[in-house]
């Protein structure tokens, strides 16, 4: 009736999973868009889109030694295990995981011959995830197996108002940092973080670090439960910034013109996508994330689906990733009025003006940003790309693949030692899944054809994070 050029969208609340993705994988076309809704996967993106909610605003930064490193433990709980447990128990997963101080500050080197035999090596800081739920077993079940090499993830199954409840919370409540209560019952879950912030209360004096965000479903609710979360925050800090409860997730806010139509965090991945292959140098479509799509989709196979929500998921976590590490450099690099650092001003002017990004390439076997930066700028550069690979393997980890020495030889058909150096979507087994300092020797693996620079990839992803920094 229209004619070819009249193009119809249609919206659909659903979980975003793998049954009702294939309403938006069958029907839509050239003429026709359909997306799915999910309203629990988007509330977290709330969580993910604000600057003061990500998981870095919990940890202490090392602005001193090994600078951009983690000093401290990340605690987190995610009360109900329902939908938006699940994709916040995800969400922690990925953004909480940092590189630890005790990782070594120099890197290794293909080239280097260690006498000692003491290799420098990097590491995750302290992570741990506690679920509780009253069928968390139940529910757990097919999380886990669908995701076999997560670790640091704890299930407790008790109901809120059994003792059990309280005598978990009391063997971590002094380092909780970061609480989301889910319970599916607006009213239950402002009654339950209230009674929660009063007993922790109980086990510690300093409250700076500790979040509890509440889940709130009905917007008719979100003043009710505003009230109660403003009351107890005013009661408990002085310092607006330090406000314990959060109400996310209301209707209001997750449908949203930009949200739904324009859908802004796809757009942000798209912009992300945009900008690591200008700062790659890799020359293709002129619009890569819409022909990655389309030929994907186009295979009509699992596997090219599988490595299509891949490629795109890891596009947008990547774009909302960059405010975590923009947040450590400025914890670096600024003293404690905010201003910045002397030996940090090549960084400030990075973040000021795209057009100074860092550009990274191999000197005498080791990745250094060109030009002239200091050996202090050079330490956080080399620790943001260690945080990206981190980043990286968690987030493969949570969509549950795993590197190629854990995946069962009985269960796998690869064969072929060249095979072994690829993704395998089938598997779901990745060769980077592997410590930042396994890279290089993967890189040079004479069964690896392709001998791509592992390590370059996650230092260009630090200058696409100079390069989104300055497009917001």
């Amino acid at each position: 009736t229209y004619g070819t050029s009249h193009k119809v969208s249609i919206y659909c609340h659903a979980r975003y999973d793998s049954i009702n993705r294939v309403i938006e994988d069958k029907y839509s076309n050239g003429n026709i868009e359909v997306k799915v809704l999910d309203s629990s996967h988007e509330s977290i993106d709330i969580l993910r889109s604000n600057p003061d909610y990500h998981p870095v605003n919990f940890v202490d930064i090392d602005n001193e030694d090994n600078l951009g490193t983690v000093k401290s433990m990340f605690t987190s709980l995610v009360i109900g295990f329902g939908e938006t447990g699940r994709d916040a128990v995800r969400y922690l997963y990925e953004y909480g995981a940092f590189v630890s101080n005790h990782s070594s500050k120099e890197d290794d080197s293909p080239y280097t011959v260690y006498v000692d035999g003491h290799r420098p090596w990097v590491s995750r800081s302290y992570f741990r995830c506690y679920i509780i739920d009253k069928d968390a077993n139940k529910l757990s079940g097919q999380f886990f197996a669908n995701a076999p090499a997560v670790s640091g993830v704890h299930v407790w199954n008790t109901d809120v108002f059994t003792p059990e409840f309280y005598k978990y919370i009391d063997t971590i409540c002094r380092e909780l940092n970061y609480v989301v209560l889910a319970l599916g019952n607006d009213e239950l879950n402002i009654t339950t973080a209230v009674r929660l912030l009063i007993h922790i209360r109980k086990h510690r004096k300093d409250l700076r670090n500790l979040k509890l965000f509440v889940r709130c479903h009905n917007h008719e609710q979100k003043k009710h439960l505003q009230h109660i979360a403003d009351h107890y925050n005013q009661c408990n800090c002085e310092d607006e910034r330090h406000k314990h409860i959060i109400i996310f997730g209301t209707e209001d806010e997750l449908y949203t013109y930009d949200q739904v139509i324009e859908n802004d965090f796809v757009d942000e991945g798209r912009q992300y996508n945009a900008l690591y292959c200008e700062a790659s140098g890799e020359n293709g479509p002129k619009n890569l994330w819409e022909s990655r799509h389309q030929i994907l989709l186009n295979k009509k196979t699992l596997n090219a689906l599988s490595e299509l929500r891949r490629k795109e998921s890891q596009d947008i976590a990547n774009a909302y990733h960059a405010i975590t590490k923009v947040r450590i450099m400025k914890r670096v690099i600024e003293d404690e009025n905010g201003n910045v650092k002397p030996e940090f001003q090549r960084i400030q002017d990075c973040l000021e003006n795209m057009r100074f990004a860092p550009k990274f390439s191999r000197h005498d076997g080791l990745i250094e940003a060109d030009g002239d930066f200091t050996e202090q700028e050079q330490l956080l550069f080399r620790n943001l790309a260690r945080l990206e690979h981190i980043r990286w393997n968690a987030a493969h980890e949570i969509l549950g693949y795993q590197n190629y020495a854990d995946g069962d030889p009985n269960k796998m058909l690869v064969e072929d030692k060249k095979d072994r150096h690829c993704c395998n979507e089938t598997y779901k087994l990745h060769n980077c899944l592997i410590p930042w300092q396994n890279l290089d020797a993967e890189m040079n693996d004479p069964n690896n054809e392709w001998h791509p620079d592992y390590k370059l990839y996650d230092f260009v992803v630090v200058t696409t994070t100079f390069m989104m920094h300055n497009k917001r």
